[in-house]
């Protein structure tokens, strides 16, 4: 047995779904089939029985008795990698979004490699939203920056900020002093379309139009920036997001008149994190949490949030 065996497994306790299972950990369902086909073997017996259909997989008898033997194959895996590098305590991992990490936080963590910082050290993971819930489930990651709130028993949410959205627009787009667009006045066939969170898209098909109406749709804003090169293209997008296209495009940038709800950031973290990292965790939090009150239009975090990891 191996760590990715038994991570799957429990994985797909939870989701009751092979198919969820493996959006969850941002892989193939054949390599999830394949790690538990080979869990099963390696074990002489069927946990799950399969059928068809979303909810297909169903636990056998062997499979809920193997349970608390998974859990504490894993509660001991992990300990014994905690244990291992101890020496490395200081190392605290952040897992993020792309978009986060490239137009909001890069100059936090560029600043935070200076000497006087303790010596903490930052690795900074960019994964999809769902994965990186699983990753600090599993302590893989210390805590993560997300746009997107999805419930799990033993991570904490909280909101850290909020920003506005802006459109980006060329350069010799007629703006009166307001620098106020209309959606009106957008031509949709030169639309580039990155589905910034749920919120924005459910916006988008009620204002704009559906997706697959748009000229081009995007997944990755190295992407919608290269496309964003053409003079006559446009998007929507947050205003960190909107500043980073703006200043690689050349292009303008434009007040809505009808905007989507603001995109907001969220702190997620481990209900039970590492109790050798929880000192070094919380002064990365607090100096996170600095380093946001310092960033332009934004929605500042709540007094409440400052209270919970600062005590101020």
């Amino acid at each position: 047995m191996d760590y990715e065996q038994i991570r799957t497994f429990l994985s797909i306790i939870e989701t009751e779904s092979i198919s969820e299972t493996a959006d969850s950990l941002d892989l193939s369902q054949s390599t999830i089939s394949n790690r538990l086909r080979s869990l099963e073997e390696e074990l002489n017996t069927i946990l799950f029985s399969r059928g068809r259909g979303k909810r297909g997989t169903k636990i056998t008898e062997n499979g809920k008795s193997f349970i608390p033997l998974a859990q504490a194959w894993l509660d001991l895996y992990l300990r014994t990698c905690n244990w291992m590098t101890s020496s490395t305590q200081n190392t605290i991992i952040i897992g993020s979004l792309e978009t986060l990490n490239t137009c909001v936080f890069a100059p936090f963590y560029e600043r935070f490699t200076a000497p006087a910082r303790k010596q903490i050290k930052l690795q900074i993971r960019t994964r999809i939203a769902s994965s990186l819930y699983e990753l600090l489930k599993y302590h893989e990651i210390d805590f993560g920056l997300t746009v997107h709130p999805i419930f799990y028993p033993t991570i904490d949410l909280v909101p850290l900020f909020s920003e506005d959205y802006v459109a980006v627009v060329p350069k010799d787009w007629p703006l009166d002093a307001r620098k106020v667009v209309n959606l009106k006045e957008l031509d949709l066939n030169s639309e580039i379309l990155l589905p910034w969170d749920q919120y924005f898209l459910a916006w988008h098909e009620e204002q704009i139009g559906l997706v697959r109406d748009s000229c081009i749709s995007v997944d990755l804003l190295p992407l919608a920036i290269r496309y964003m090169t053409s003079p006559e293209r446009w998007m929507i997008a947050p205003y960190s997001a909107a500043k980073t296209i703006s200043k690689l495009t050349g292009k303008e940038l434009a007040f809505l008149e009808q905007s989507p709800p603001v995109r907001t950031c969220y702190l997620i973290t481990h209900k039970q994190p590492i109790y050798d990292k929880i000192q070094s965790i919380n002064y990365v939090i607090d100096e996170l949490l600095r380093y946001i009150d310092t960033l332009d239009n934004i929605i500042l975090p709540t007094q409440a949030i400052k209270e919970h990891y600062t005590g101020e």
